[in-house]
């Protein structure tokens, strides 16, 4: 999983990725106070393991009800959900260009989170177009 996809937030782990078998999931799950530190720092890849099950995204119960999981499959083509308590991290060596775009990323998206308020929106939208430039280009040479 790349830096980019984990997001941390009091304790808790949210994170996107590929399952063994190579399907996409989503999920969460707590974190320890040293766990959360290395993730909100993290500048190369992990192997994020989550005891548990893995279960489809639900689609509405009623008509009003948004369709997450229509949404997504449509976004991410995600249609499991991970559902475990603590969350274990392992380190992964780097492999190339595409952790070399993913950490490049990584430093725009803290650049543009960094910049003061009276910066001016197009040079942050400027940072934000070279992230997206960035993740697309190693998903492209990743397959």
């Amino acid at each position: 999983m790349q830096p980019t996809a984990i997001k941390v937030k009091n304790g808790f782990a949210t994170y996107t990725g590929t399952a063994a078998n190579g399907v996409p999931v989503t999920g969460g799950g707590t974190v320890d106070a040293q766990t959360a530190h290395v993730l909100a720092a993290l500048t190369s890849p992990v192997m994020l393991d989550a005891p548990g099950s893995y279960a489809r995204i639900a689609g509405p119960t009623n008509l009003a009800e948004f369709d997450y999981a229509a949404f997504a499959w449509a976004q991410y083509h995600q249609a499991y959900r991970a559902t475990a308590k603590q969350l274990v991290v392992r380190p992964v060596a780097k492999r190339g260009l595409v952790d070399a775009l993913y950490n490049l990323r990584r430093w725009l998206i803290w650049r543009m989170d960094t910049l003061p308020a009276h910066v001016p929106c197009t040079q942050r939208r400027c940072c934000w177009a070279l992230s997206m430039m960035a993740e697309i280009c190693a998903q492209l040479l990743a397959g």
